[in-house]
């Protein structure tokens, strides 16, 4: 077994005993002046998303690539 863990961990991106914290993927993920929310300014949960998840509900549309997906016209919503 313990060499199939080796072979495992090998064949991934991280080189075994690489700080994961330290990695080109982890600088990647987290952007602290990234783009908030186009309605409430809101920071965003995902990377390239365009509304937070209340506005995209309120909305009516997808939070990440901000198609309309339902018609909330008829829908009695709080403005929370």
């Amino acid at each position: 077994m313990g060499s199939e863990m080796s072979k495992i961990v090998s064949s991934s991106e991280r080189k075994i005993g690489e700080n994961k914290l330290l990695s080109k993927s982890a600088k990647k993920r987290y952007d602290p002046y990234g783009v908030g929310c186009s309605i409430c300014k809101q920071r965003t949960h995902h990377l390239g998303a365009k509304y937070c998840p209340n506005c995209a509900y309120k909305e009516g549309r997808c939070s990440i690539c901000g198609k309309k997906i339902l018609d909330t016209s008829a829908y009695k919503q709080s403005s929370r």
